[in-house]
């Protein structure tokens, strides 16, 4: 059975995260490993908010939560963080279970948006660490 609709106005709402990379190896920053020499993720919720976010630490977060199931990608975040901060440990204090705490997603529409960040560990540290490096995220309800 094929159900047509006519003249009803539709959408389709949802996320629209993109990242830009800075290429350049200029404007770096770092994330400060804790006294114990741990850089702690967090996660987070990218969602349908609106915000640009070029701190290495969201940015981190946001690849963590994106890649978690990608057991590769994973181990390559952690090598690049570790080169990066020289911390000697990276702990993911977040879950994909809504019933934790720390509940971290991504919106289904913008899940794999870190993709491209994942080339190499040289593009990826430059997504991380360069300040001219954007996450942005947004939704199409405009």
């Amino acid at each position: 059975m094929k159900t047509i609709r006519k003249s009803v106005f539709e959408t389709n709402s949802s996320s629209t995260h993109s990242i830009s990379i800075d290429d350049s190896g200029a404007n770096y920053t770092s994330i400060t490993p804790d006294r114990d020499g741990n850089i702690v993720l967090k996660g987070g919720q990218f969602g349908w908010e609106i915000g640009d976010f070029n701190d290495p630490l969201t940015k981190a977060n946001y690849c963590a939560v994106d890649q978690l199931s990608d057991e590769d990608n994973i181990k390559m975040l952690k090598n690049v963080l570790m080169e990066q901060t020289g911390a000697k440990r990276i702990v993911f204090d977040f879950s994909e279970d809504y019933k934790h705490t720390n509940w971290s997603y991504i919106d289904h529409q913008s899940v794999g948006t870190s993709n491209n960040a994942f080339k190499s560990e040289e593009t990826l540290r430059d997504f991380i660490f360069s300040k001219d490096s954007v996450l942005h995220t947004d939704n199409d309800n405009h």
